[in-house]
């Protein structure tokens, strides 16, 4: 059943707030008088008149949106509590003045397209009744005979390995944050920004990244003591983390491997989860417009075959 299309005038009674950050809009809905607030994001797409979304050489703006999602799930995972509208906010406390800056600051009417957009990933919590014009739950809505309410919106590969095989256990969670801190300084030093991101993702209480990334390797003996599929969901966000910024380094890819191998993962296992992390970063440079040439551009930066490229594109797609 195709999806209702709604309005931005229609939804504008549920509005809780609507917040910019870069090209990505994040908007909280709830019914009046409700204190049960939807949160749901969409990506700010251009007007057709100004061009095509991606001519996409990775800008530094697109870069901080997707680290800021990535730490969001990262610190979920560390047991630090997924971020709200509010933590976003001082993640980078730049971020917003800067997005104000860029030349090509989105108009009224596409960030309005992105609420709409927006609503629809939360729209299956609310029910619009055409004969009064008001909005009420869909549990109210169902003995009138409404309509079946909007399908949830899928989740991708990686967060369903998350959602599968969670890191429950301080221990494990202990040996992701140091693994994350060894790759942060595979390469022999640390952006700022980088260092930035790793602050505000580990949570303090598994110390902090200097000293996270001085502690021993992580051994054999350590890794059999987490559960398999915590380990391969360990293994997958470092795999994430390393292809954030579409440049993953060569003694990244090293490290990556011999930790593979010390959490006794099969090599076609890792390399399923190595194409999965990277597919996950490459949907947070995607557009609905993206060109063909471009989205190969992007996926050659992290070694995606062009293949997984296109899969990627068209599964993100369907998801929205």
């Amino acid at each position: 059943m195709p999806r209702t299309e709604y309005t931005y005038d229609q939804i504008k009674p549920l509005i809780v707030s609507e917040e910019v950050e870069g090209r990505k809009m994040f908007a909280e809905f709830a019914l009046p008088g409700s204190d049960q607030v939807f949160e749901a994001s969409a990506s700010i797409r251009r007007s057709r008149d100004m061009g095509s979304m991606v001519k996409q050489q990775v800008s530094r703006s697109v870069v901080r949106e997707v680290r800021r999602t990535v730490g969001s799930l990262l610190r979920g995972l560390l047991g630090g509590g997924m971020l709200g509208r509010t933590a976003r906010q001082v993640v980078n406390t730049t971020t917003n003045q800067q997005a104000r800056n860029l030349a090509n600051a989105p108009s009224r009417s596409e960030k309005e397209a992105a609420v709409v957009e927006a609503f629809g990933r939360v729209a299956s919590n609310f029910h619009f009744d055409a004969a009064s014009g008001g909005w009420r739950s869909p549990s109210l809505a169902g003995a009138a005979g409404a309509a079946p309410s909007a399908k949830a919106v899928e989740k991708s590969a990686f967060e369903q390995q998350l959602d599968a095989n969670p890191v429950n256990d301080k221990f494990a969670r202990s040996v992701l944050a140091r693994m994350l801190a060894h790759i942060a300084y595979a390469d022999g030093s640390i952006a700022d920004e980088e260092k930035e991101f790793f602050t505000n993702a580990i949570p303090a209480e598994y110390g902090d990244l200097a000293s996270l990334a001085n502690a021993d390797p992580i051994s054999a003996v350590e890794s059999e003591e987490i559960a398999r599929g915590a380990r391969e969901s360990i293994y997958a966000m470092a795999w994430v983390i390393s292809a954030i910024d579409m440049d993953v380094d060569p003694a990244e890819v090293a490290l990556l491997t011999e930790y593979g191998n010390k959490f006794a993962i099969p090599a076609a296992r890792q390399k399923e989860l190595e194409t999965t992390a990277k597919t996950y970063v490459l949907e947070g440079y995607l557009s609905v417009d993206i060109s063909r040439e471009d989205l190969f551009a992007l996926a050659a930066k992290v070694d995606l075959s062009q293949e997984d490229a296109e899969r990627a594109k068209i599964r993100w797609i369907k998801r929205q």
